[in-house]
């Protein structure tokens, strides 16, 4: 076999791979009880669920800066859940059969949402009180697109909660 053809061969072998019900890290998204899990590894503290499903985490990123920068970024796939009084980041355990908390980022500690965009792709990029920042993107079901109307859906929640918190009027 020649050289060409084996490079042909190992381009190709991801496309051969079957895409399964579970994401790396998020689960078994479309299972019935997927939304059972994800409440499951809620803190009761963290109150009521609000918004979740696949999706990434970008610690320490504001928005897609690296992009312009050219460097490689970090990111956690997962589980993004929106509570209550809380952004959770949780990831499937095999071995225990259900959604762990991996990260915590209570919701009083957030001074700033934007959203940022680069071509067609969106996050949700949160300021802290420690002036630190952290991006978030949702994902479809199928782990290989962006959820983009739901990244929005989750900017536009986090902004009321901003006000709300800050009793300030709606926009």
């Amino acid at each position: 076999m020649g050289p060409m053809r084996r490079l042909l061969g190992i381009l190709s072998l991801p496309l051969a791979v079957p895409v399964g019900c579970a994401l790396l890290g998020a689960g078994p998204v479309s299972a019935p009880n997927f939304p059972d899990l994800v409440r499951q590894a809620v803190p009761p503290e963290d109150g009521d669920v609000l918004l979740f499903g696949p999706g990434r985490w970008f610690p320490n990123a504001g928005g897609f800066k690296h992009a312009y920068s050219g460097r490689v970024e970090a990111q956690i796939a997962g589980v993004l859940v929106i509570a209550e009084n809380a952004i959770l980041v949780q990831q499937w355990d095999e071995t225990r059969g259900r959604l762990e908390p991996l990260k915590r980022f209570p919701l009083a500690s957030a001074t700033a949402v934007t959203l940022a965009s680069f071509g067609l792709n969106r996050r949700l990029v949160v300021r802290w009180q420690d002036v630190s920042v952290d991006s978030f993107a949702f994902q479809q079901l199928n782990g290989a697109f962006l959820d983009n109307a739901k990244t929005e859906q989750a900017v536009d929640l986090m902004r009321s909660k901003l006000r709300e918190r800050r009793k300030e009027p709606a926009e």
